[in-house]
């Protein structure tokens, strides 16, 4: 199993947009020059899930399902550690 994720990262490619990468880059210094460090998160998140399934939607459908159900137990995880921390 790990021989097979190591082969898909490895002879994986992505081409990510110039406009996309510009977009990441100034979203995410914005929200830590200003402290919203959560929205930080939430952009990051949100960016590596999208590039992510660049690489994801040539798998099989196995492979979309689990990453589309991961990805959505991550998000409800981190959504909920957020409103749960109140030191911030």
């Amino acid at each position: 199993m790990l021989k097979d994720a190591y082969q898909i990262i490895k002879s994986s490619q992505l081409t990510l947009p110039s406009i996309e990468v510009a977009l990441f880059v100034v979203l995410l210094a914005i929200a830590l020059l200003y402290r919203y460090n959560r929205a930080g998160m939430v952009v990051a998140y949100i960016f590596a899930a999208r590039w992510g399934w660049m690489v994801v939607k040539t798998l099989p459908s196995a492979a979309q399902t689990t990453y589309i159900v991961m990805g959505m137990l991550v998000g409800a995880l981190a959504i909920i550690s957020m409103f749960s921390d109140k030191d911030y």
